[in-house]
């Protein structure tokens, strides 16, 4: 079943206001929304073809010559042809080099925009695992290798945590979608990971509720016992909780599924014991998206 956006949800999602979405619509036909009883609803597809259409609106583009061109002409007009391919998807970070220039010289209008251009461009699943991650992980080794500071990681981390946690706050939820709980456990006070797997389970239409970082685990199964999840998602990146808080998460309820990933996912699956089921990567975590939501 397709994600269908609310207008509110789209003009977030596009950052085009919702007045300038329904012009588009009247005057130009540059996209036909779905109806539904609850009024005009947009695809995926909707979205990313409006974000291209503000993105060569913004390079200077009429809306009225471009408004009824096919998908294809319009990744051909893309500000950022280098990083489109076949599917009109951006593989990489284009801009690494850019990214790395603005961090250096603490421009943080810079990174903040580097990191929306691409939110503007592609679906979230696709901004999650093909540029968020990887700059994410080449920040990592820039820092390891000496060339940036922790401030400078941090300013790269909060540019990302406003866009991903935009993009959750408008993803919609679906009605009798099978509900996940994220949740980093005590003294885990990474986040990214998390919030990141959290957008695409909404992305995949899933009910998200997302708990952050750092929760003691006692707070846990009490957000367990009321809200009822079907999956508890766990990130641990730094290390593995106390074996007090372990032995409160090995008596959460037996129907709860609970999925543990991150860098010490490992280890916190083996002191979880059979119960976890460790997720090693994004790709891998989509593709248990699908088998559970089916």
């Amino acid at each position: 079943m397709a994600v269908e956006h609310p207008i509110r949800a789209a003009s977030q999602l596009t950052g085009l206001s919702v007045d300038t979405l329904r012009a588009w619509e009247r005057r130009y036909r540059a996209v036909v929304p779905i109806r539904t009883q609850r009024g005009r609803a947009y695809t995926t597809r909707h979205i990313q073809r409006l974000r291209l259409l503000r993105a060569l609106v913004e390079t200077g583009h009429a809306i009225g010559s471009i408004a009824g061109l096919p998908d294809a002409d319009l990744r051909k007009l893309s500000p950022i042809p280098e990083a489109v391919d076949r599917t009109g998807i951006a593989p990489t970070m284009a801009d690494a080099a850019a990214l790395r220039q603005a961090l250096a010289r603490y421009d943080s209008a810079a990174v903040e925009h580097l990191v929306a251009r691409h939110a503007l461009m592609l679906p979230p699943g696709e901004l999650v695992c093909r540029v968020i991650a990887p700059a994410l992980r080449d920040a990592g080794t820039q820092w390891e290798a000496g060339h940036i500071c922790v401030a400078q990681e941090h300013l790269l981390s909060g540019a990302v945590r406003n866009v991903l946690g935009s993009l959750l706050r408008v993803l919609p939820r679906r009605a009798g979608a099978a509900k996940l709980m994220f949740a980093s456990p005590a003294g885990e006070l990474h986040e990214l990971g998390l919030l990141s797997a959290a957008v695409l389970a909404a992305t995949a239409g899933c009910d998200v509720v997302y708990l952050g970082p750092n929760l003691p685990s006692a707070d846990i199964a009490h957000a367990v016992k009321t809200l009822k999840p079907s999956v508890l998602v766990l990130a641990a990146a730094a290390g593995c909780p106390s074996s007090d808080e372990i032995n409160r998460l090995k008596r959460l309820p037996s129907r709860l599924s609970i999925w543990v990933g991150g860098a010490q996912s490992a280890a916190l699956q083996q002191q979880l014991g059979r119960r976890a089921l460790r997720v090693d990567s994004l790709d891998a975590f989509r593709d248990l998206l699908e088998r559970h939501a089916t």
